[in-house]
């Protein structure tokens, strides 16, 4: 693991796992809080901000990284 000017060259797999946990318990507690108000509001919201975070958000950003093709904080260049 080099450190280069943009940042690290390769994250290590601990980093991506946790980065990816924290994502996921981060979008439960909004989960959550929605659902507390409305269900169903709250069920929508999960599939939403999954889809956003894990495909959209990939998907138009990361592939404009430096690290795409490369394993980043979140693993998400790969």
């Amino acid at each position: 693991m080099e450190l280069y000017e943009k940042g690290l060259d390769k994250y290590p797999i601990s980093s991506v796992v946790i980065s990816n946990l924290l994502m996921l318990i981060w979008i439960e507690i909004g989960a959550f809080a929605i659902y507390m108000f409305h269900p169903v509001g709250g069920i929508v919201y999960t599939f939403l901000a999954v889809f956003m975070v894990y495909i959209f958000l990939r998907w138009a950003v990361c592939r404009h990284c430096y690290y795409y093709g490369r394993r980043c904080a979140t693993g998400w260049g790969l």
